[in-house]
Parts: structure tokens; sequence; C-alpha cells
């Protein structure tokens, strides 16, 4: 079965993963209400945590897709942050990459103390030209 997912498609995904936190808890416990920030591209996922009443950034996270080890197994190489390509001209990247690294970052923000009852607005962006297919095979980044 072959699967496409946007751009669009990411930022609903990382959405639902955030009503998914943010709903599982309680509301806020007082303590702080917090707007996470998280934005994925094709080198990294990233996420800035911002204190709605003081309007100050709590914490910043990033995960760089070849250097966090917790996404090695995933293969991206060299510059560009593909797979290496079986013929020329390809671009893959593999989509549970995605995945793995959005699960790690929200494992990254509960290890530093962030509640996820907390996060009271998820604002998100991906990749601006990329469409994502994924099957059994990596992803093939389309730039259209």
């Amino acid at each position: 079965m072959l699967h496409i997912l946007s751009a669009n498609g990411i930022i609903l995904l990382i959405h639902n993963i955030c009503k998914y936190f943010t709903s599982c808890e309680e509301t806020t416990n007082g303590e702080q209400k917090i707007i996470a920030r998280l934005d994925l591209s094709t080198q990294s996922l990233s996420a800035v945590l911002i204190d709605i009443d003081a309007r100050t950034i709590v914490q910043r996270f990033s995960l760089d897709y070849q250097k966090d080890v917790r996404l090695k197994k995933y293969g991206i190489q060299g510059e560009n942050y593909i797979l290496p390509p079986k013929n020329e001209g390809e671009a893959n990247q593999p989509p549970k990459m995605f995945l793995a690294a959005i699960d790690a970052l929200f494992s990254d923000m509960k290890t530093a103390g962030i509640s996820m009852r907390d996060i009271l607005v998820c604002n998100t962006s991906a990749q601006q030209h990329g469409t994502l297919i994924s099957a059994v095979r990596p992803v093939l980044l389309w730039d259209g």
C-alpha cells in the first residue's frame, strides 16, 4: 500500500500528537501555560517552548537526524541528509524517521521536566516543498 504524506500531512500528524499529549492529562496544573512550537524539516526536528503568561522562552530542543543516536538506524548520510541514492538524482528519506524523531523529541521534553499537561497550544510547521510518499521503500522527496 502506498501512502502519500505531504508537508500539511506532517503538520496534521504533529498537531494530533500534541492534541493527544494535551488531552491525556488534566489541563494545566497552574505551574506554567506553554506554547510548543515545532518545526519538522528535512534535516532536523526542533521545538521552542514559550511560557504564555511570561512571554519568555522556557526551553529549546532540536534533533539532528544524522547526529542523534536514536535516529542513526535510518541511514541518513551526507550534507543533503538523504539515503544513498539507488539511481542518479534520487533524494530519499525514510518516513519512519520523522515519526521516531517526534517520539524522541517528546521523550526529551519529558526528561527535561516539561509536563505535557502544561502544553496548551501546539504550533507546527513542516517541509516547505516536500511531498513524502510512504511505502515499503524509503520516501522520495519531491520538490515540485
